[in-house]
């Protein structure tokens, strides 16, 4: 998994250094980004509690460039963490509202941002006799984004993901289980 980290940050690094050498001669983005688009992505799962292994994350947002700096999304994923004892999983589907905001929009063909969000995370557990509930969960992280032309682009970003159900065990009582942690991973954006 670390090696997945070190190359997911090289190439977010060469992402930006590709900036100082765009496609056309002037080196500005030919095109302004407005209108709806889907990004379909999936992610490596590193969650922060040792007794959950890491997986992947698929999922896909949904979204609005107002203008050139700022987005709304909408985003629902999927991902299912094995507990490190075998003993079961935990399956969480996250549905969240984002803010994006571009940070140097139109000025190249990469274009890094920030984004963030909330909304909430339907958790389920595969122990008999144990019950998760569902939870706040949120996110916040950075990335770039490639345009290889108007329509598609491609992207990497890392993000911190929340979310802390609690947990119901008949012997013990309520307990929380952390399904924090960070997510590294891209997609692909097409705008219409």
């Amino acid at each position: 998994m670390k090696k997945f980290l070190a190359v997911a940050l090289i190439l977010m690094t060469l992402g930006l250094g590709k900036a100082a050498m765009a496609d056309d001669a002037s080196g500005e983005c030919p095109f302004m980004l407005h209108g709806f688009y889907v990004e379909p992505n999936v992610q490596a799962f590193i969650p922060f509690n040792d007794d959950l292994s890491a997986d992947v994350f698929a999922g896909g947002k949904a979204g609005y460039q107002f203008n050139e700096y700022f987005a709304a999304e909408v985003e629902a994923g999927w991902s299912q963490l094995d507990f490190s004892d075998d003993s079961g999983d935990v399956t969480t589907v996250p549905l969240l509202v984002n803010g994006r905001v571009n940070l140097w929009p139109g000025v190249y063909m990469v274009d890094p941002y920030l984004f963030g969000g909330i909304g909430i995370a339907f958790n389920d557990i595969s122990i008999d006799g144990v019950d998760i509930d569902d939870s706040l969960a949120g996110q916040v992280g950075g990335g770039v984004e490639y345009h290889f032309n108007e329509n598609f682009s491609g992207y990497v970003d890392m993000r911190f993901y929340f979310n802390d159900p609690d947990v119901n065990v008949p012997v013990e009582g309520e307990e929380d289980v952390e399904l924090n942690g960070f997510l590294v991973g891209g997609g692909v954006v097409w705008r219409f």
